[in-house]
């Protein structure tokens, strides 16, 4: 998940809090939550569009996340809302600005690292600027016809049947933090660990790959990966008996899909940052947890080399005990 960008001017860092996939998704909870509090109150998201923007139907691509979502009652830019504010009463609305970097969960950053905050979820941060204490730290995603349709042939076209497989992705984005992944070697050692129990078991489970095309590409799976747009992968992880992935989009995604989600978890982020009490969260504590560190980390990323292949297959086993 890439929130937030930052970029050189006059030798002084400047950040544009920006949105990935997994972003827009923690905006879906604030929405759920606001909604949850008082269902009569219309939520109204803004976000500033820029020029090179004007003939998009959104200001970026990661808004598509809340096309069809009934707790987000309006999305439009900031100029159009200064003539669709009138069709709102005052008290009963609830604006949240997409731009606004209060919500961001870090304190500042640099080239070298992002001064991350501490104590709390993502959400629940967001939800607190609006009196909310206690967050229900459920992203949402609402899928088309069209959408659920395109991924029910794909699993038809590789017998794909509701807990009868699960999904993996080994990838992580780097472009903002090299720290976050797992190692190559690992996730291919988990499969085979996987494969093992189920031959072992004789169970009827498929391992899937998701994700876009390239990365690290795994023996034993079934490569999914590029077939699907990122919505229409949510209906591929929905019928998933498991996820297993590092922290990132997709994990966030399957959480809003209320499938069953194993993270494994760097030393990047907090822990309670983006750990939601659902998922089995993995990770390896240190004195340097929390490090926010965008550079290559000095320690080669000891805290991923403490989770290994057999604590994650073992953190899997009870998933599997109902399979035939």
């Amino acid at each position: 998940m890439r929130l937030f960008e930052i970029t050189l001017c006059n030798w002084q860092i400047k950040i544009s809090f920006i949105m990935g996939y997994g972003g827009a998704l923690l905006w879906t909870a604030l929405a759920h939550d606001l909604k949850h509090e008082n269902p009569e109150r219309k939520v109204i998201f803004l976000y500033e569009k820029k020029w090179s923007d004007f003939f998009r139907a959104y200001n970026t691509s990661d808004h598509e996340i809340f096309f069809n979502n009934p707790e987000i009652d309006l999305l439009c830019s900031k100029s159009e809302w200064n003539w669709k504010r009138f069709r709102f009463r005052s008290n009963k609305k609830v604006i949240i600005d997409l731009d606004d970097i209060s919500y961001g969960y870090f304190h500042g950053a640099n080239e070298e690292k992002m001064f991350l905050k501490t104590t709390y979820h993502a959400i629940s941060m967001m939800a607190m600027k609006h009196g909310i204490k206690d967050s229900l730290l459920q992203p949402r995603i609402y899928l088309t016809n069209k959408e659920i349709n395109k991924a029910e042939s794909i699993k038809a076209k590789f017998h794909l049947h509701a807990d009868q497989y699960i999904c993996l992705e080994p990838d992580s984005k780097d472009n903002w933090t090299p720290n976050r992944a797992w190692f190559k070697n690992s996730w291919q050692q988990l499969v085979d660990l996987l494969n093992q129990e189920i031959r072992h078991k004789k169970l009827s489970m498929q391992l899937v790959q998701m994700g876009i095309p390239g990365g690290i590409s795994l023996d034993g799976v079934l490569d999914l990966r590029g077939m699907t747009s990122y919505r229409e992968c949510a209906s591929i992880l929905e019928d998933a008996k498991a996820f297993i992935s590092t922290e990132g989009g997709l994990a966030h995604l399957s959480t809003a899909v209320k499938t069953k989600t194993v993270v494994i978890q760097s030393g990047y982020n907090p822990k309670e940052l983006m750990s939601y009490p659902q998922n089995i969260n993995l990770f390896h504590d240190m004195d340097c947890f929390g490090c926010g560190l965008r550079t290559p980390c000095s320690l080669e990323r000891e805290c991923m080399k403490k989770i290994s292949p057999e604590s994650v297959l073992s953190a899997l086993k009870p998933l599997l005990l109902n399979i035939r």
